[in-house]
């Protein structure tokens, strides 16, 4: 339990570095630990890294470039309305692995979602 909370200091530490700093080997180390074992940990890297808004998008776009945590990376992007990972998204909808195919699927609708919304603001 010690361990999982200094892990937590230590990424809000990184965090604070990435985002206020523009150093991006920091803004890795949140992405290396959405792979993390523990789900809070991977929780806390994710929240981290979307607290960062659109400056996460090249860190999650090396991410999904290299194939690395799309459970996680994949809606973020589709979140932000990152449209080049559409034909990724669209192939993991139809994968024979569960969890991928499902988030293949929640990526494309939080895609569609951001979309309608950037329609109604205009």
């Amino acid at each position: 339990m010690l361990r999982r909370l200094l892990v937590a200091f230590w990424l809000t530490i990184c965090a604070g570095v990435w985002r206020f700093l523009g150093v991006r080997p920091a803004g890795r180390v949140l992405v290396r630990h959405l792979g993390d074992p523990h789900e809070d940990t991977r929780a806390v890297a994710g929240m981290l890294l979307a607290k960062g808004g659109r400056r996460a998008l090249p860190l999650l776009a090396e991410a999904a470039d290299r194939r690395e945590h799309l459970e996680c990376v994949l809606p973020m992007l589709a979140d932000l309305g990152e449209t080049r990972y559409e034909p990724l998204m669209r192939d993991l909808a139809s994968h024979p692995e569960p969890l991928l195919a499902k988030t293949g699927r929640d990526s494309l609708a939080l895609l569609d979602r951001h979309r309608q919304q950037t329609r109604l603001a205009h």
